[in-house]
């Protein structure tokens, strides 16, 4: 993210602006004064600017959790490898939540799935990723299976 600000205060025939934050040395008290509402001004227009931008970038976040098609590909001992990697938005440091598919409904006209329903298994939180590939250390949980389904912790 990125933003910019200018600030201007001014008082009488004296002016001072800037057009980040700064200081100048052995300024005067007026001059102080000013440069402090000027900077008022600066963080004021750099703090709507980041919220709008959050704003644009948190749905894109949630969509690229809930779009995640992760599944265990191998689990041994307090490991567990993951088919998708750096190319899928993972990174190290990641909690994710393992969940078992119980059952998946169909619509009866096309036949696609229209709903998955999962039970939890445990989470992990992942230590290695690669491109293609990721392994995570259990956190909670037992009784990890290939083919577990994995999800972002929201």
């Amino acid at each position: 993210m990125a933003a910019e600000g200018i600030g201007t205060a001014e008082e009488r025939d004296e002016s001072f602006s800037i057009g980040g934050i700064g200081g100048v040395a052995n300024a005067s008290a007026k001059q102080n004064q000013l440069l402090k509402q000027a900077a008022e001004t600066v963080v004021l227009q750099l703090t709507e600017q980041l919220t709008a931008t959050t704003s644009r970038i948190t749905p894109l976040a949630q969509s690229a959790q809930s779009t995640m098609n992760a599944v265990v590909a191998d689990v041994t001992n307090n490991q567990v490898i993951l088919n998708q990697g750096a190319q899928a938005g993972l990174s190290p440091g990641m909690i994710l939540s393992v969940e078992r598919i119980d059952r998946e409904v169909t619509d009866p006209t096309t036949g696609e799935v229209i709903r998955t329903l999962t039970s939890p298994v445990g989470q992990i939180e992942l230590t290695d990723v690669d491109a293609r590939s990721s392994v995570g250390r259990v956190l909670s949980g037992a009784g990890f299976q290939v083919g577990d389904r994995v999800a972002a912790v929201k």
